[in-house]
This record gives structure tokens, C-alpha cells and sequence, in this order.
């Protein structure tokens, strides 16, 4: 992925976790944990 796709990805990302409450940014990091967890095996 390029930077661009990233940096794009990562204001997404951010613009979604202001949003949301204290509950869904811990499942929202969770979930990204298990996302990171699967590519690492």
C-alpha cells in the first residue's frame, strides 16, 4: 500500500474513533489487535 492510501486510511480511522464512545475505540483496538495478531502468524 502506498503512502498516500495510508495516510488517507489513517485520517479515516481517526475521523471514526472521535466519534465513537469509550467502549468502541476498546473493541475498535481490539479488533484491530486480532486483525494484526492474524497477519503476524
Amino acid at each position: 500500500m502506498n503512502t498516500v492510501m495510508n495516510k488517507e486510511n489513517e485520517q479515516t480511522l481517526i475521523k471514526i474513533v472521535r466519534v465513537l464512545s469509550s467502549d468502541r475505540v476498546e473493541q475498535l483496538i481490539d479488533f484491530a489487535r486480532f486483525l494484526e495478531a492474524q497477519i503476524l502468524q
